[in-house]
């Protein structure tokens, strides 16, 4: 890592969350001294930092400029759908605790559908990492709902009736003239079993990309290792398993 190079971060400092992007300033013996766009310094150890290219968007077919995931030291463009496969509720939690931290950092409006248990592990999880929560709620830059509140119950579910209820959250979301949106939604192992789950995983990508939103849908550890996980990777460009970032079915298409 060499002066000017960009870097992303892997720890939170005071005011400065983990996944935010800044230029090296200074590398030093023992430290390197990041700016932040806003003027600010800090000062890391060479582990705790992440080099990102001008030109590292993925090959993901959003197009655009990469943006940091936060989850992994990769970045991908906005419009991208990505699929999170956790091991465990706490992987999952963190994954997504990292995924909303950096997208605050970066300025984006973040949208998250999780099981209501989950949200006060969650909340907890993203101010460790550094972002201000409860400012971020309270300014319309994080929103909190339930899993039951954003997708129809299985034995109502429908492709077409989901496709349009998430189109028209995008929508509203979209005409506020946010700088960016990513947004995550979890889906418990029943949710997925609803017939017409697996065409709307299909048919909400183009939906994503034309907003320009950064997804990353969330599946139920519990299903780890079945057929429908198999499935869900090939519905989604990219894959993020063991907090590494790897191609779906989807990449490039």
């Amino acid at each position: 890592m060499k002066v000017g190079d960009r870097a992303v971060t892997g720890i939170g400092l005071p005011g400065i969350p983990v996944g935010t992007v800044g230029r090296v300033k200074e590398v030093g013996r023992l430290f390197i001294v990041v700016q932040f766009e806003d003027g600010r310094q800090a000062y890391y150890a060479r582990p705790q930092l992440t080099a990102v290219s001008d030109d590292d968007p993925g090959s993901g077919s959003g197009g655009g400029r990469g943006v940091p995931l936060g989850v992994t030291d990769r970045s991908v463009p906005y419009g991208t759908h990505l699929c999170l496969l956790p091991a465990s509720r706490a992987e999952a939690i963190d994954a997504t605790a990292r995924f909303l931290a950096a997208g605050l950092a970066a300025g984006d409006t973040c949208l998250c559908a999780l099981p209501g248990r989950w949200r006060d592990l969650l909340c907890q999880s993203v101010g460790r990492l550094g972002a201000d929560v409860c400012r971020a709620m309270a300014a319309g830059k994080l929103r909190l709902d339930r899993t039951t509140d954003v997708y129809y119950r299985p034995s109502r579910f429908s492709a077409k009736k989901q496709l349009l209820r998430i189109t028209e959250g995008l929508s509203r979301v979209s005409s506020a003239g946010t700088s960016g949106l990513r947004c995550c939604g979890y889906a418990s192992e029943r949710l997925y079993g609803a017939e017409g789950w697996w065409e709307y995983e299909r048919r909400v990508t183009p939906i994503l990309r034309a907003k320009q939103a950064l997804c990353m849908c969330g599946y139920d550890p519990v299903g780890q290792h079945t057929a429908a996980w198999r499935r869900a990777a090939e519905l989604h460009e990219y894959v993020i398993r063991g907090m590494e970032l790897v191609p779906g079915g989807l990449a490039g298409g």
